[in-house]
């Protein structure tokens, strides 16, 4: 091989790895902008699927294994395949908001896809290296946001009012009404996000090594709490405390259980002394406003359930059950200003949202990839138990799925749900064909 092939291969390495880096990055900071909103009304998820679909095209053009490739219609991305296929047929068939609703799946298919191939693509040695690279980013992301949380909910207004510069109007309007009830909504939901700290700091922690960086991750894994309790989403805090158990069962260290412990009894001390409401008394449902939220939401479901029956077989289409639901609207005035916050009032459990949208084909369809899903991690994770980033990539996805039960996810985090799958598919496929055939 020639110094320029070489140099040729080094290069487009980088650019691969930068596309890969950057495109996470700006899917999860979704929301937000690379510059002031106010200038460049583009947010952040819709400059990552540009980067998704081009580092894809990228790898498809310079890392082309006609046995890779063949790969994408074998028996273990079946259940995936299915269930987008079913996904786009609704949405042709009953077509809603087709840019919007086509927009979200095709970009979580590129996602998966990319996910997949940048890994299937490199050895096992570059493979470590990328999580490894990619665990210090969710970190650090993880941090990011809980430091705007809790600026939030120390500073009030003037956090919020300089935020503001940074993310959609529509966004500063979701973070105000949020905060008004007593919430400070986090930029990526933390439960997600939240994992991957909490599984660095359980890795050194089982390894005995670095003091000085345990004790720094245990402070990340502290803020990350934190963030989730000020968040008062009762779903995402039982999703993340799942997400926690998953970590501590699989990892066999319950010995941290304590000291985790200790650390939830603070912030949800530190949250009530800074916070006109807190968890305790959301899940005592105490106030009546919760008692209403919940009947607001079994009222949803039990119209999702009925739109299934009336559109058994396709559903009614991908996006169109705000058409049958009411939209909320509230007024939020400031002392210098007013808003007006709008929001349709869906189910709040995205499995049945599916139901309604594309029928029991697709609900059949999502509910096969998501008992594959568990049936391949399981196997994955009984190979790869001490390989702390798949571990917690194979949890977060499943905080995801438990925590879409109960609550609404944005669209970038669905996406970033099925790069994640992508990811883990990309690492273990070969291990799962083996086991398979």
């Amino acid at each position: 091989m020639n110094t320029k092939t070489v140099l040729a291969k080094r290069v487009s390495s980088r650019i691969s790895s930068l596309i890969f880096y950057f495109g996470i990055i700006l899917l999860l900071l979704g929301p937000m902008s690379l510059f002031p909103i106010q200038f460049y009304g583009f947010e952040n998820r819709k400059i990552s699927v540009v980067f998704l679909f081009g580092g894809l095209i990228f790898e498809l053009i310079t890392f082309s294994n006609r046995s890779i490739l063949n790969r994408i219609n074998s028996l273990d991305l079946f259940p995936l395949n299915l269930f987008f296929l079913v996904t786009f047929f609704s949405l042709v068939v009953n077509p809603a908001d087709i840019t919007e609703q086509f927009g979200i799946y095709f970009s979580s298919f590129i996602a998966f896809y990319y996910g997949w191939l940048f890994f299937k693509t490199k050895d096992v040695e570059k493979r470590e290296a990328v999580l490894k690279k990619l665990e210090i980013v969710f970190v650090c992301l993880g941090l990011f946001i809980s430091l705007i949380s809790l600026s939030i909910a120390i500073f009030k207004f003037n956090a919020l009012n300089i935020l503001r510069n940074f993310v959609s109007e529509k966004m500063f309007i979701k973070l105000l009404f949020e905060f008004n009830r007593g919430r400070i909504f986090p930029i990526i939901p933390i439960d997600i996000i939240g994992v991957f700290t909490i599984a660095a700091f359980i890795d050194l922690g089982k390894n005995g090594t670095s003091p000085k960086k345990t004790r720094l991750l245990q402070l990340f894994s502290l803020l990350s709490l934190l963030t989730n309790a000020f968040g008062n989403y009762r779903s995402h805090f039982f999703s993340g405390i799942i997400g926690i158990i998953l970590l501590l069962k699989i990892n066999r260290i319950w010995h941290l259980f304590r000291k985790l412990l200790l650390m939830f009894a603070f912030v949800i001390f530190l949250s009530t002394l800074l916070l006109p409401t807190n968890l305790i008394k959301r899940f005592a449902l105490s106030d009546k406003e919760d008692l209403i939220n919940i009947q607001s939401r079994l009222h949803n479901l039990d119209l999702a359930i009925q739109i299934f029956k009336n559109y058994p077989i396709l559903g009614i289409g991908a996006g169109n059950l705000q058409d049958f639901v009411g939209i909320e609207t509230v007024r939020i005035a400031t002392e210098e200003e007013t808003f007006i916050y709008q929001a349709y009032q869906h189910p709040h459990n995205y499995y049945a949202l599916i139901l309604a949208e594309n029928g029991l084909v697709g609900f059949l369809s999502f509910t096969l990839m998501v008992f594959y899903f568990l049936w391949t991690d399981i196997k994955s994770i009984n190979i790869n138990s001490n390989n702390g980033q798949i571990v917690s990539l194979i949890v977060s996805s499943w905080v995801f799925l438990i925590g879409s039960a109960l609550d609404w996810y944005p669209a970038h985090i669905i996406i970033f749900f099925f790069l994640t799958r992508g990811i883990i598919a990309g690492n273990s496929g070969k291990i799962l064909l083996r086991t398979i055939h």
